[in-house]
């Protein structure tokens, strides 16, 4: 099944536990579609996620660790 970067991103976030390691959220996105997007195209598409209602924050920048806040 081929799906859009943005139905990866939506997908991969549901899954993630609460908290997590952007390089490991760009590698589960990657999984789920067969072109390779830029990691800058995937944290991006998870920016935008915010527009939807999906609730997150950066809690350690220098290590790039995300905490989901619903």
């Amino acid at each position: 099944m081929k799906i859009s970067t943005k139905q990866a991103v939506r997908l991969t976030f549901n899954e993630m536990p609460e908290i997590f390691h952007a390089p490991d959220f760009v590698r589960a996105v990657r999984e789920k579609i067969t072109k390779m997007p830029l990691d800058s195209t995937i944290l991006r598409e998870l920016r935008e996620l915010r527009y939807e209602g999906y609730a997150w924050q950066c809690i350690e920048k220098k290590s790039a660790k995300y905490k989901k806040l619903c």
